[in-house]
């Protein structure tokens, strides 16, 4: 029985690379191979950064205070390996689909349990050792260490791993239990995603400042003892302290036992309740809207019941705000770096860059690429209803525009007003932007509707892995970089606001070219999908 469980979660793990999701067939040797090949090279490229990374740390670490080398290391690969296995957690142990068959079945929950736990383990392991193997060859190839520390490392790796897991069954339980009380159990994700996001890069850019003054201590301060104790140990442990080895493991194989026996006991009682927010019912008239606003509200709905397509394709609306927010507590630096390059680039105050930095942030938003596509088989519902095709291309460009134009609008006015842009200056800047993005919406959507690929099984291979998608993202991005090169021979030559309007208006003629490419060829390829 244990047998047949492993071999069912591992097939589940690998499935990615024997099964082609477009088509839920089964992968040719060739292609299997080749992506298990590609995995490959991208795990091996993380290695080699961190190993960069470790032999940098080393060689500032003193033989006194060697130790702090492998509690830096190791905090970091806790951190890896906690983000890519908390949300496989929760999907592979608290919200797998086969909960309720398999418990259906006569079989013991502490071993579904085990495979389970045993699954999340795996990943862990695979994720944490990209920083951790690097770690162990950066210390025997540039530092003498003795055949006790090798061990010891070599041990630490398996409890470091008994850690993760304890964390990841954690986190992965608060997650699914807040999920099971809240309607919209897409926005978990997305708000999760967001979060751990955030802490990452502040936690990155933290770490460095934090590391760099560590390094330079000659005795460890008391509060890293007390509050960071157990990871001090690690260090120790990894340097031969048994003490230290023995306080390290106990612990961590305490907690990770804990964690998994507590699931255990309760995984029936969680896993066959299925609540969620009670939604009572609204007395009153039903009324009739327009064509129009239904499918506004029918393309936003698919939106907001997606974390996929929030986190794939609006990740620019984030950026927009973060870097709005940047923009106005930071405007005194930014208004004298635009003085600073006005004293050298006369007619110049910054308004150029501004106004290509937001068109960047915007094109991370690219929610029409891939709207025809996410469609799938089911575009016959649509197509059958009582509506013009002009209709739904305007839903689509309607939803692109509704979470783009107001976050651009928002860090325009934080760059025009960090820059002290004049009354003109923000007129010609807020056309280009708005412009740009109505550009961006109608060519993401007549790529899709030039090379459509409406036989997927999986929405991430729609929203990831579709021509249109990644055409339009890339060529954005490439245009507004070369844009901006074009600009440089001119730059402080005219006034900035010259080249603006000068955009804006290009922008608006492609935007009316799209527009009649739309209306008379798009509509045909789009009612020939039926």
């Amino acid at each position: 029985m244990l047998k047949a469980l492993l071999k069912k979660q591992l097939l589940e793990i690998n499935a990615q690379f024997f099964k082609d999701r477009k088509t839920g067939k089964a992968r040719t040797r060739a292609s299997a191979a080749f992506f298990i090949l590609m995995f490959g090279v991208m795990l091996l490229g993380i290695g080699v950064m961190f190993f960069f990374l470790a032999k940098s740390i080393l060689a500032t670490a003193s033989e006194e205070m060697l130790f702090l080398y492998y509690f830096v290391m190791g905090l970091i690969a806790i951190a890896i390996g906690l983000l890519g296995s908390v949300f496989n957690t929760y999907f592979t142990v608290f919200d797998a689909k086969d909960n309720d068959l398999l418990l259906s079945l006569p079989i013991p929950p502490n071993k579904i349990v085990f495979v389970r736990v045993l699954s999340v383990a795996a990943m862990a392991a695979l994720y944490e050792s990209t920083a951790l193997i690097p770690t162990f060859l950066v210390r025997v190839i540039f530092r003498k260490a003795s055949a006790l520390c090798v061990i010891n490392t070599f041990v630490l790796f398996f409890f470091v791993t008994a850690f993760v897991v304890a964390l990841s069954l954690a986190l992965g339980f608060v997650v699914a239990a807040v999920a099971r009380k809240v309607k919209k159990k897409s926005m978990i994700t997305v708000v999760v995603s967001i979060v751990m996001l955030v802490l990452y890069y502040v936690g990155y850019f933290k770490a460095q400042q934090g590391i760099m003054h560590l390094m330079q201590m000659t005795e460890v301060p008391k509060a890293v003892k007390t509050w960071m104790f157990l990871f001090y140990h690690m260090g120790l442990a990894a340097e031969g302290r048994p003490i230290s080895m023995l306080i390290f493991s106990s612990i961590s194989a305490g907690v990770c036992l804990f964690a998994y026996f507590l699931l255990a006991k309760n995984f029936i009682r969680f896993a066959t309740s299925k609540k969620s927010a009670s939604v009572k019912g609204k007395k009153g008239k039903i009324t009739a809207s327009k064509a129009s606003s239904s499918l506004l509200r029918r393309e936003l709905k698919r939106f907001s019941s997606s974390p996929n397509y929030i986190l794939n394709c609006a990740f620019g609306t984030l950026m927009m705000v973060v870097a709005g927010v940047f923009f106005f507590i930071k405007w005194s630096s930014l208004r004298t770096l635009a003085e600073t390059v006005s004293v050298y680039l006369p007619h110049s105050n910054g308004l150029f860059i501004a106004a290509i930095l937001v068109c960047l942030l915007s094109s991370g938003n690219d929610l029409t690429a891939p709207s025809v596509t996410l469609e799938g088989k089911n575009i016959w519902i649509l197509l059958s209803l009582p509506v013009r095709t002009g209709q739904i291309f305007k839903a689509k460009i309607q939803m692109h525009l509704l979470l783009t134009v107001f976050p651009a609008l928002f860090v325009s006015a934080a760059a025009l007003f960090a820059i002290g842009a004049s009354a003109l200056s923000w007129v010609f800047m807020l056309l280009l932007v708005c412009a740009f993005i109505l550009f961006a919406a109608e060519y993401g959507l007549v790529l899709n509707l030039i090379k459509p690929s409406l036989k997927w099984t999986s929405e991430i291979v729609a929203l990831k892995q579709s021509p249109s998608v990644l055409v339009s993202v890339f060529s954005e991005y490439l245009m507004m970089i070369v844009l901006g090169g074009l600009y440089l021979p001119f730059a402080g030559k005219l006034w900035d606001g010259f080249y603006v309007l000068i955009l804006a208006v290009l922008f608006a003629g492609i935007d009316v070219g799209l527009y009649f490419w739309l209306k008379k060829i798009g509509v045909k390829k789009f009612e020939a999908l039926g």
